[in-house]
């Protein structure tokens, strides 16, 4: 009898664990707000710009990748962006975008080269680029946007803005 009980606390609190141990793992990293979701997917460091993010090379011309400032990295901060209604901004027109990441030093970097294509409805991964010292870690990444209301609201471009999305512990 208390063999039985033994084995069924045990199964329970194992149960529990993994099933715990599950959701923390599963957890996405996402923001959102009533016009688009990101989801920060994956954070990877480099000390000098890594092949497989190379654009292919194009007849006639030459591309140099420089190595990133001494003492830094390179932090690319893979995210997907889906647009939830459309932002009213023309493909003609110039999407300026604001992508910061906070380090765990309370510094601030703006992205130096973003990969993305926020201009379709359907999900768009990509990277951003950040250059960052080699002792710092990232623990928010920030995303501002460009958007105009629905008509018969001003055409006036606003600003819309993800806040910090929480990525200390993004593999």
């Amino acid at each position: 009898m208390r063999f039985n009980y033994v084995l069924t606390t045990l199964i329970s609190f194992s149960v529990i664990f993994f099933i715990n141990l599950d959701i923390a793992y599963s957890q996405e990293l996402v923001g959102e707000d009533e016009r688009i979701i990101i989801t920060v997917d994956s954070m990877e460091r480099f000390d000098s710009f890594p092949e497989k993010y190379k654009d292919a090379p194009i007849p006639g011309y030459t591309t140099t990748y420089k190595p990133p400032r001494q003492g830094n990295d390179f932090v690319f901060i893979h995210i997907t962006l889906v647009e939830k209604m459309d932002l009213k901004v023309a493909p003609s027109e110039k999407r300026m975008t604001t992508i910061l990441l906070i380090d765990d030093k309370g510094n601030t970097h703006r992205a130096s080269e973003e990969k993305l294509n926020i201009t379709v409805p359907e999900k768009s991964p990509g990277y951003v680029l950040f250059q960052m010292p080699k002792d710092a870690t990232p623990v928010q990444f920030k995303y501002q946007y460009q958007y105009r209301e629905e008509p018969p609201e001003p055409q006036e471009i606003k600003i819309g803005q993800i806040d910090a999305i929480d990525i200390a512990n993004i593999q």
